[in-house]
């Protein structure tokens, strides 16, 4: 993890979920999923403007795992008002699946799955036109597509698009997946 240590931190008193998070140390939140299912990952985004005005980043993330649902959790972020610079959380549970969230000080967009339940994100915004945003990663775009081709070929394995998830239809027997289709 390339010097991050994946610690638990501890929940205030009020909120009972617990929290794993994979941060540097001195960062509340990043990357990580608490007790009631809910888990948020980040894209780094170069953008302007940023604002001293609104939180930053990781006090979002660390709010966002202190919800029981991620739609508790996108209306926590939305409440607070947005975030201090250009970022993409994607964020989900177990009963409300995914959503991608490209947070900008002058606004957001909202992604969804497409129609094979996948939702897919690098280092650029797919659809927030509110900010400056010159390229600075240009291998963003070809990661993205690289991205959703081997996450179309699991898909296809897995059998997650409709219907998934079972082996013979009866039962909700989940599939068995070999440790090298995840490699």
């Amino acid at each position: 993890l390339g010097g991050a240590l994946p610690l638990p931190f501890p929940s205030p008193p009020s909120v009972p979920p617990l929290t794993r998070a994979c941060v540097q140390p001195g960062i509340v939140g990043k990357i990580g999923f608490n007790s009631h299912s809910v888990g948020v990952c980040l894209n780094a985004i170069r953008a302007r403007p940023t604002s001293a005005a609104l939180l930053p980043i990781h006090l979002l993330l660390r709010r966002a795992l202190e919800c029981a649902s991620a739609p508790a959790a996108v209306a926590v972020l939305e409440a607070l008002g947005g975030a201090a610079s250009a970022q993409h959380i994607l964020i989900a549970d177990a009963d409300t699946g995914a959503q991608g969230l490209e947070l900008s000080p002058r606004g957001a967009a909202y992604l969804s799955p497409d129609a094979r339940g996948m939702l897919v994100h690098t280092n650029h915004f797919l659809e927030n036109r509110l900010v400056d945003e010159p390229p600075w990663l240009k291998g963003s775009p070809v990661r993205l597509a690289r991205a959703y081709e081997l996450c179309g070929a699991l898909a296809d394995e897995l059998e997650l698009h409709e219907g998934a998830g079972t082996d013979s239809g009866e039962g909700g027997q989940r599939k068995q997946v070999d440790a090298a289709t995840l490699r």
